[in-house]
Order: structure tokens, then sequence, then C-alpha cells
């Protein structure tokens, strides 16, 4: 199932909801994941600069988490709540996928993500775009 497809809004819809500052509606269920200890990263990265190498097993503490995507909608209102800047828009740009690319070398970025001024949360592509409220917010970190 699609984000944007038309049973997305059904799937998604929670039995209850509350509004945040923008009057956005937003699921009021959090889904608790018990702690514990699990390897993660890998001994054969691809590409290093991801920072997925080297494996190594990491122990976190329970948390909870939110069992639907973030909505462009209720980031709004978390940024105007808190006044948060994401590190796209401290710093200018961020990296844009391009269908189409094809992997680079090992010591190069992937030829499928492509560095864009002015791409942060706000404008998924750049200038000129526009983050659609319902669909899941993208150039966060």
């Amino acid at each position: 199932m699609s984000c944007c497809g038309p049973d997305f809004a059904r799937a998604a819809a929670p039995t209850e909801t509350v509004r945040g500052i923008a009057g956005a509606a937003r699921p009021r269920r959090l889904v608790r994941i018990p702690g514990g200890r699990f390897t993660t990263g890998t001994d054969r990265a691809v590409f290093p600069q991801d920072g997925e190498a080297h494996r190594r097993t990491v122990t976190l503490r329970p948390f909870l988490i939110d069992p639907f995507a973030v909505t462009n909608a209720w980031f709004a209102d978390f940024v105007a709540a808190t006044g948060y800047r994401t590190e796209a828009e401290r710093i200018g740009w961020s990296a844009v996928f391009r269908p189409g690319g094809a992997p680079a070398g090992r010591d190069s970025v992937p030829s499928w993500w492509e560095r864009v001024d002015g791409a942060c949360w706000r404008a998924p592509r750049g200038p000129g775009s526009a983050a659609a409220p319902g669909h899941p917010v993208v150039q966060v970190s």
C-alpha cells in the first residue's frame, strides 16, 4: 500500500485523534518497543560514507514510537511548537533522490542522489516544490 493510494487514509486512520497547533489530526497512540541488545551494521559496507560499518552490538532502552509515518502537517505542528530547524534548513541543502541514477564506485556518492540547494522538508525537491500536508515528511534526519 502506498502513502498516496486511495486506501491509505482509511488504513492509517486511528480510532482516536488529537489536533495539533495547526489543526492537523494525528493519532493518539504510541507503540511500546521493548529495549534490548541487538546487532546492527555490516562488515561489508557498500558505501562507507553511509556509516553502516562496522557490525556492532548495541543496547537500547525501551521507547515509544508512533505507528504511523509523520506527515508534513504533523511535522509543521512540531516546528510551530518548538521552533525546530532541520539539518537541511541549517546547512541550506539536502540530497534529493534522482530516479534512474546508477550506483557509484565504493568511494563516491551514488548517482541516484543529487545535492539540491534549498531542499528541505517544506520544499522536498528544492525551491518551487511543496510538501503535501498528508504525505510523510522527508528531508529530516
